[in-house]
């Protein structure tokens, strides 16, 4: 068996890149064929699977058409994608709906940003795709990682719910023992100058304007503790 998958751009602190790295590993323990179709951002020495093929391409619609064209020179592979490629057969909707973040964000009441990001190449070329994506592509499986991005794509394009899957991604915690845990705790506030007994808030991730930062920190500013605190953790 043969697996393409498409991936444009790439982050070394992404989720998605590790994510797909890790599936990668598991499928070559099956003897799995696997190639990477990406615009060359992604590293050689950081593809774990067989192949990778660099393609050339500077938006979002031109690399769905060059991993079309390429796609056309594998036709017993399985087209699994991260992009909203129309002749995908499996798309990982790992960054939502982008319509409806679109929606939610028009909902915010600035016009003017709302009508700079209508016309943002990048914007109407990604609805544009989605749009075929879900709705002209009949053999489509999407894979979701929360139920609200399930929601969203039967709200938003009535797509058939028995065609979509949601994983949650996973997640391994480290085995921590009481002292342990308390010392954890006790460094880490200490480092950071926060009281023992401080409420404190934690936001993990990446792509804070598409999580909800704004709302989170719109939020804690309600509070009435006045010794709370707010902290982000973000990979450099």
């Amino acid at each position: 068996m043969k697996i393409l998958f498409a991936r444009r751009g790439y982050s070394s602190s992404g989720g998605a890149e590790r994510y797909l790295a890790r599936l990668v590993r598991g499928l070559h323990a099956k003897t799995i064929e696997t190639t990477l179709l990406t615009d060359g951002a992604w590293p050689n020495d950081q593809w774990p699977g067989d192949h990778r093929i660099s393609l050339e391409a500077h938006s979002p619609a031109a690399f769905a058409s060059a991993v079309e064209k390429e796609r056309s020179k594998h036709p017993d592979a399985l087209l699994f994608s991260f992009e909203r490629i129309p002749c995908a057969d499996v798309f990982r909707a790992g960054d939502g709906v982008h319509t409806a973040y679109l929606n939610r964000q028009a909902g915010e009441g600035n016009p003017l940003a709302t009508l700079f990001r209508g016309i943002r190449r990048h914007h109407r070329e990604t609805c544009a795709l989605e749009n075929q994506l879900f709705t002209k592509n009949n053999h489509l499986h999407v894979i979701c990682n929360s139920k609200m991005v399930a929601s969203e794509l039967r709200s938003f394009f009535n797509f058939p719910e028995k065609r979509i899957t949601t994983i949650y991604n996973g997640f391994t915690p480290k085995p921590w023992d009481a002292r342990e845990r308390t010392e954890a705790r006790k460094t880490v506030r200490s480092q950071l100058g926060i009281p023992p007994d401080a409420p404190l808030i934690l936001f993990v991730g990446s792509g804070w304007k598409r999580k909800g930062a704004e709302t989170l920190a719109s939020a804690f500013r309600q509070i009435t503790s006045q010794d709370a605190h707010l902290l982000s953790l973000i990979h450099i």
